[in-house]
């Protein structure tokens, strides 16, 4: 047989490590997308910006800050997003309780209102409570999602501090992703096949040190390939 169809060969060692490689990324992937059609999950995402004096509206809930008030703190604007990012819907009964965001060095908060949701129909009941937003539970279907607006006033500069209280059945940790402390997030399913790839490579060095070691053996031997 022709040396260069020889499994010894470097050519074939890499058309078999690039199979191995594409069968490990394949079956990760499969077993991902199997779970992920049955997992249930929810997130809240929370970010804050500083308000500034001349964009801070007058009318409905928003709060007028005077020039007085500007100096002495600081206005910020929290939106908080919460999602039902699974592909099974989570009921109101699979909520311990209310849904609760605790402000912790914030000295008032003025307002907090629903600004957006999907589907329209979704419309969990908001109140405040001290320095905590209570959000009542309510049922979030596959990708249902909604965006709460909160002004608050802190006579510091640093953003609000904000401990997340949410707890749903079947669901071990709560997803919470704050833009405040984090400059962003990683994407799970790309974090899978990273992980998919590295064990690949790692399987592919395991590969050649393997059959370099058993045709140095071989070698000593006298041994051979079968043809």
């Amino acid at each position: 047989m022709d040396s260069s169809y020889d499994h010894r060969t470097v050519r074939w060692r890499f058309v078999n490590a690039m199979i191995s490689i594409i069968a490990v990324v394949v079956m990760v992937a499969l077993a991902y997308w199997a779970r992920a059609q049955t997992r249930r999950d929810f997130v809240a995402y929370i970010s804050s910006t500083t308000v500034v004096r001349s964009d801070i509206a007058t009318s409905g809930n928003r709060v007028h800050v005077t020039d007085d008030t500007a100096r002495q703190g600081s206005v910020a604007q929290t939106t908080i997003s919460l999602q039902n990012s699974g592909r099974r819907e989570i009921y109101a009964n699979d909520f311990e309780k209310d849904m609760l965001f605790i402000f912790m060095n914030v000295d008032t908060l003025y307002s907090a209102c629903i600004r957006k949701r999907h589907p329209d129909d979704i419309s969990p009941h908001v109140s405040i409570k001290g320095d905590t937003i209570i959000v009542a539970k309510c049922l979030f279907n596959a990708a249902d999602q909604v965006w709460l607006e909160v002004q608050s006033f802190s006579h510091s500069d640093m953003y609000p501090i904000i401990d997340p209280r949410i707890r749903i059945a079947g669901i071990s940790e709560v997803t919470i992703r704050n833009f405040n402390n984090e400059a962003g997030y990683d994407d799970r399913f790309i974090s899978v096949l990273v992980y998919a790839l590295l064990i690949s490579v790692l399987a592919l060095i395991l590969y050649e040190v393997v059959t370099a070691i058993i045709g140095g053996r071989r070698t000593r031997t006298g041994g051979s390939y079968p043809t």
